[in-house]
């Protein structure tokens, strides 16, 4: 059954939803949920600035769906297993690996800056409001809303230096037990 260039249009401008309107459910799910998962992350951590990456989900999706909908049904659905497959290697750490190995100095100062930014912003954030309001219960309840942004920059920082020197999971990879 062909299916109609208008609402393949219409479908794709939401994330996922072109592809799974061709028919291809996996794709479709997995761009779907992809989204849903950084949108997540980004409210459950306070971190807006991660949903910079949305409009490069969004641009994929959309493009991929329009592309898709000249392909035959058959075509769509190898297409469809094909990006499964290199999800599936890709997070299995082979590609991964393979990804940080020749990456890691570009990778490594993103998590830097990434982590410098947020950190600079909250701590700027936490001074504005301690001057602006005394209120002890205020304070506090800044601390626990910045807690999770402060651990992630961190980690970002921690993450980019390692990456940025070359030793992201080179120490204490002893695989035969011993402690030399």
């Amino acid at each position: 059954m062909r299916k109609s260039k208008f609402l393949t249009v219409c479908f794709g401008a939401c994330f996922g939803a072109g592809q799974m309107y061709l028919g291809m459910h996996k794709k479709g799910v997995a761009i779907m949920g992809g989204t849903a998962a950084l949108g997540f992350f980004a409210a459950l951590m306070n971190l807006p600035e991660v949903l910079i990456f949305l409009p490069v989900i969004w641009c994929y999706a959309f493009f991929d769906a329009c592309n898709s909908h000249a392909l035959t049904m058959e075509e769509r659905k190898i297409k469809d297993d094909a990006f499964i497959q290199r999800m599936t290697q890709f997070f299995e750490k082979k590609e991964l690996k393979g990804l940080v190995e020749k990456r890691h100095l570009v990778i490594g100062w993103g998590c830097i800056a990434i982590g410098a930014y947020i950190l600079f912003g909250r701590v700027i954030s936490m001074f504005v409001n301690l001057f602006d309001n005394w209120v002890l219960n205020s304070f506090v309840w800044r601390i626990h809303y910045d807690v999770p942004r402060f651990v992630f920059a961190a980690a970002a920082i921690i993450v980019g230096l390692k990456l940025v020197k070359g030793t992201f999971g080179k120490e204490g990879t002893h695989t035969d037990g011993s402690c030399e």
